[in-house]
């Protein structure tokens, strides 16, 4: 995971010297209007925490459903939940342009697995209260929670189910069994 975080990191880095790139192209041609683009300095350090929560969250997850596979091709089809809950904003992305404090953006807002691309996709398009932002976090670090437990417990059982692929009901009986 680690690994995988500096490589994310990397390519941020990559993303913004690319942005400045062509903002400095930009100036000298005609296309002038690329030059209104700008990114609030706290726009920025949200987006830095979202990520990090974000990646912990699908990080724990994935690693927890990756080790029940014995094959990349069960433990994708065990990791597709987290997939289909990350992107879960982007069905709904017109709602988002809209009305981005509507219900359902809200509630995807605030919704652990959904909120990273929801909150910034809303913070995007429009200003949002504090309070809006703050439970968003707080639905995050709970998400991380509930990550680290789960992801932790299918690990373990993954590990020692080593060469036995569990079924959906396996699953949920080996996170509901106490440690």
């Amino acid at each position: 995971m680690v690994g995988l975080s500096a490589l994310g990191l990397t390519q941020l880095v990559v993303w913004g010297l690319a942005f400045q790139r062509v903002r400095t192209w930009a100036a000298n041609t005609p296309v002038k209007d690329l030059l209104d683009i700008s990114l609030e300095p706290a726009f920025l350090a949200l987006g830095a925490a979202v990520l990090v929560l974000g990646y912990l969250m699908y990080g724990l997850l994935m690693a927890g459903f990756g080790a029940l596979g014995t094959t990349v091709r069960e433990s994708q089809q065990f990791s597709i939940l987290v997939s289909m809950s990350a992107m879960l904003p982007m069905f709904f992305n017109s709602l988002f342009f809209l009305n981005p404090n509507g219900a359902i953006p809200r509630a995807l807002s605030y919704f652990p697995w959904s909120a990273p691309l929801a909150l910034l996709m809303r913070m995007a398009i429009t200003p949002l209260p504090w309070w809006d932002i703050l439970l968003s976090f707080g639905a995050m670090v709970l998400g991380v929670a509930v990550s680290f437990w789960v992801g932790v417990r299918l690990f373990r059982v993954g590990l020692l189910m080593f060469g036995k692929r569990p079924t959906w009901r396996e699953v949920l009986a080996l996170l509901r069994r106490p440690v």
